[in-house]
């Protein structure tokens, strides 16, 4: 057998094994948006807000319409902007306190966060920088990384020196730069072993369910070292277990407030949010279900229905709200009728439920009254217009369809009353 005959037969079956292994290939090699959303998550709970915003940015360039791509970068961004701005704020109290060193922190967590901060690094580099001890050339070899070990004896003050020079703190420096370095004093920097020590004692406060001080000795760290991995983790789950206990104690607001510190990226934050929320209507709810209540006791009953209608127009099916507004809608009305107030007693008991109580049968008579009121009142205006008093007709009849606005005939005859005075005053003004 030839070669090309060999090879023309052995095709079809290389070319079926192919396709399967490229399936198989395809199965297991993420998606490219998905893997820019994981790698956005990850720097989010590093706490690179700016580097997960680029992440989340190229996810969306890839997936334009993806609703949850276009949430995440809204929600990060605003993140970004408040907490930049909650440090640049920081920094100005400790400028004009006189403390510089703090000040100097401050300015540059601001623009770890937002590189684009430009009043925190106009501080930086007018109003706080020595440029006597604030230089360096870059040498062969030198990275961002290796300067701040050299320099600080610190790694993680990378982040301070790229974004300090309007620098990419991922791409190669050039050999002969000059840098312009943030001067940090010693005292504002924390030893690796005081790092150690308070994740130790953070640690050690959540065990024993002393969540509040967990995430005060995981701040510590954060505030020295941004995007500590594992102090965030440690201040997430602080908070989170700081906001349960919270809502057990139906301190709702003040677990929400904790529930929001949580990291955008951590799964349980939205939940706990919207449960906190939650709660929160339904004590809303509770207390203007007990005032509504309230004034019905009081029989208050015009303020128990405003109440009451105010709660349904929120939840339709409430039934507490309903019982409030069927108690007070039926006693007042009853009350209105039995003064005589027919007309008021109707709308009152149009607002109740007719299968509440005797409210069908008091309706009715209500409506009886008042049409047989709106009859005398007819009958009225038939007796003006016959002994000619026109005006006194009219307004008879007037009221009688106020109280009845179907009768039969006083519409008719108030009409042709006006027209017969419109004619009696054109004659009376000729000479």
């Amino acid at each position: 057998m030839s070669r090309r005959l060999l090879f023309m037969l052995l095709l079809p079956i290389y070319a079926a094994g192919c396709t399967t292994a490229w399936q198989d290939i395809k199965k297991r090699v993420t998606p490219l948006p998905l893997q820019y959303v994981q790698r956005a998550q990850l720097h989010e709970q590093a706490g690179e807000l700016h580097q997960a915003l680029l992440a989340w940015q190229a996810a969306q360039l890839l997936e334009p319409k993806n609703p949850r791509t276009s949430k995440a970068i809204a929600e990060l961004k605003e993140t970004i902007s408040k907490r930049s701005q909650d440090y640049f704020h920081q920094g100005l109290e400790w400028y004009n306190a006189g403390n510089f060193a703090a000040a100097q922190r401050a300015f540059l967590m601001a623009i770890h966060i937002n590189p684009a901060h430009s009043p925190s690094l106009h501080y930086l580099k007018t109003n706080l920088q020595n440029p006597a001890q604030a230089t360096y050339k870059v040498q062969r070899g030198d990275s961002f990384i290796r300067i701040a070990s050299k320099l600080y004896d610190d790694p993680s003050k990378a982040y301070m020196i790229a974004y300090f020079n309007g620098m990419n703190p991922q791409k190669p420096l050039f050999t002969g730069t000059i840098l312009h370095l943030p001067v940090l004093d010693a005292a504002v920097r924390l030893p690796k072993s005081d790092i150690q020590s308070l994740l130790n004692q953070s640690r050690q406060a959540y065990e024993m369910g002393s969540f509040e001080k967990a995430a005060a000795y995981a701040e510590k760290i954060l505030a020295e070292i941004p995007g500590h991995a594992k102090a965030s983790r440690l201040a997430d789950e602080a908070y989170l277990r700081h906001g349960k206990q919270l809502m057990e104690q139906q301190r709702f607001r003040e677990a929400l407030a904790q529930f929001k510190r949580i990291s955008t990226a951590h799964e349980k934050r939205q939940p706990s949010i919207q449960k906190a929320n939650l709660e929160l209507h339904r004590q809303a709810l509770a207390k203007k279900l007990e005032m509504a209540r309230n004034y019905l006791d009081k029989s208050n009953f015009v303020e128990a229905i405003n109440a009451a209608e105010e709660i349904l127009v929120q939840y339709p099916r409430n039934d507490r709200a309903k019982e409030v507004l069927n108690s007070a809608g039926y006693a007042y009305g009853k009350a209105l009728l039995e003064e005589g107030h027919e007309p008021q007693a109707i709308e009152w008991l149009k607002k109740v439920d007719p299968a509440y109580s005797d409210t069908t049968q008091l309706l009715s008579l209500a409506q009886a009254r008042t049409k047989a009121t709106a009859e005398t009142l007819y009958r009225d205006g038939v007796k003006h217009f016959i002994n000619e008093n026109l005006e006194q007709a009219i307004k008879a009849w007037q009221q009688a369809l106020t109280l009845n606005p179907d009768h039969p005939k006083a519409q008719q005859d108030m009409e042709n009353a006006m027209r017969l005075l419109e004619k009696w005053r054109d004659l009376e003004k000729t000479p």
